[in-house]
């Protein structure tokens, strides 16, 4: 259920991005390849994505020897 959110906003840009791709930043996923701009989305959605992923993983603790 995870993925429905982003899966359903690429179905949307593919539909409704296709009239305006030249206008519609909201529809970076359906841009051609050499796009500049959807490609800095891309990889700027993808660093924030890394940056939450390493701050919020998981770091050890001391174990409490008394439980």
């Amino acid at each position: 259920m995870v993925s429905a959110l982003p899966i359903g906003y690429v179905v949307v840009s593919l539909f409704c991005g296709q009239m305006e791709m030249g206008l519609a930043l909201w529809s970076w996923p359906v841009k051609y390849a050499g796009d500049p701009i959807a490609a800095a989305l891309a990889a700027s959605i993808f660093a924030c994505g890394a940056v939450v992923f390493l701050w919020r993983t998981p770091r050890p603790r001391a174990v409490d020897e008394d439980l």
